[in-house]
């Protein structure tokens, strides 16, 4: 890269910030990132590069990935209990805790009940998304533990036959109508999974192979890992070690993060992505397969748990999440942030703010969010070539007075309300706004 572009795209990206009360300027120089190391070695003097914290995302707007509509995921558990559908749009559905798991499926060892997933099957295709199916949990009658606490769901089948047949059936059934195929629900907690992690990679093994033969284009997601800890990825190691990875086709993760703010993403991505690259796995999907925010309650009002969700959602992006599976529209008694109210009907603004990150962010390219202190932004390039840039300041109040190589016209908040702006001091908070031209 010549030096000339490189101190062109330096001078468009530098930004004049101004800090909430408090907080400490000299902190406001970002941590030197990877397109930082670029210039060093195309010899741009470190004083220079130090002095443009915001460049990275700059210069990822060229190049940015295009936002698919199936990044945004959702989780619907109540339909056959009164749920409406919901009046938000997403591209997937990982169809979890929605009474199709395994024992529900096929309540004896002769006997299926489709009628509630066909149905879902079918209004998936009606909207045109994408679905991921949960395969566990094991039946009662299959079970090697059919008195525990769990009445066998957590344990391994007294078979592997029986665990072919099942997800051999379902293929079958399901060919062409669905995408994924998550292969059991968070193993690293004995909740969900209490055999032993080579019994797990045997049965990843053996659905691989039994769906792929029948549908080849169905994907397989690993068995998912929920609390990302050093056991959690102790765990994850263990079942690569054991050859896990030849198996599947994505890496499905729980990104769990009570207890802090959304931020926490980024580096409990990374941690993952060390293992997958140490297994050579980096060319496979990494998928948020369940996320929401557990008690405690982080949270004082609604506004926050909207700028919560849109910047998880967006940090994730810029994790390199491929797909974003929110949990969930009609949960209220788990999660702290809630799309419905406790009718699952009537929509909070928290699914207000879901669909106004997607008329920001659906098939446009959107960078990776970087952050100059406590000042997080994302630059947006849509498919007429109109750019429009995401600002929030983690520390809640604060302007920043953006120096852009387009002209803005329009400033827009969470919830789709647009105002106008045409430069200068913009007043930023905690809850997410857009810029655009």
């Amino acid at each position: 890269m010549a030096r000339k572009y490189l101190l062109s795209l330096l001078t468009a990206a530098l930004v004049t910030i101004s800090l909430a009360p408090g907080t400490n300027a000299a902190a406001a120089v970002a941590r030197p990132g990877k397109v930082h190391a670029q210039w060093r070695a195309a010899g741009v003097h470190p004083a220079i590069v130090a002095r443009v914290p915001l460049v990275e995302a700059q210069t990822a707007a060229a190049t940015a990935p295009t936002l698919p509509a199936q990044y945004f995921g959702m989780h619907v558990l109540h339909l056959q209990f009164g749920t409406a559908w919901p009046s938000v749009r997403f591209g997937t559905w990982r169809i979890w805790d929605a009474g199709v798991d395994w024992a529900q499926l096929q309540p004896t060892a002769s006997t299926y009940n489709w009628q509630a997933l066909d149905t879902y099957i079918a209004l998936a295709k009606q909207q045109g998304m994408d679905v991921i199916l949960e395969l566990g949990q094991t039946p009662k009658w299959a079970s090697t533990e059919p008195t525990s606490v769990t009445g066998g769901l957590t344990a391994p089948p007294v078979s592997n036959t029986l665990w072919t047949n099942y997800v051999s059936a379902v293929a079958t059934r399901y060919k062409g109508k669905i995408a994924y195929y998550e292969v059991w629900n968070e193993v690293n907690t004995t909740n969900y999974w209490d055999g032993t992690p080579a019994q797990m990679v045997q049965l990843v093994t053996l659905a691989s192979k039994a769906i792929k033969s029948i549908d080849p284009a169905a994907k397989i997601i690993s068995p998912s890992i929920t609390n990302i800890s050093p056991s959690a990825l102790a765990y994850l190691q263990n079942l690569l070690d054991l050859g896990m990875g030849s198996s599947v086709d994505a890496i499905g993760i729980h990104f769990y993060i009570p207890g802090k703010t959304p931020e926490a993403l980024i580096p409990t991505a990374q941690s993952v992505q060390a293992l997958m690259k140490q297994y050579k796995l980096t060319n496979k999907p990494l998928i948020n397969t369940e996320f929401g925010w557990a008690p405690p309650n982080l949270f004082n009002t609604v506004d926050d748990q909207s700028g919560y969700m849109m910047r998880a959602m967006l940090v994730g992006w810029s994790a390199g999440m491929q797909r974003f599976m929110w949990y969930a529209w009609d949960n209220s008694n788990f999660v702290t942030v809630t799309m419905t109210q406790p009718d699952f009907k009537t929509p909070t603004m928290v699914a207000k703010a879901y669909t106004t990150l997607q008329a920001w962010t659906v098939n446009k390219e959107v960078s990776a969010c970087v952050a100059a202190s406590t000042v997080w932004s994302c630059d947006i390039t849509d498919t007429s070539g109109d750019h429009s840039r995401i600002y929030w300041d983690t520390a809640g109040a604060g302007t920043v007075t953006p120096s852009l190589t387009w002209t803005p016209a329009h400033a827009v908040d969470m919830y789709g309300n647009v105002t106008a702006y045409t430069g200068g001091s913009l007043a930023i908070s905690a809850h997410p706004i857009l810029i655009k031209e």
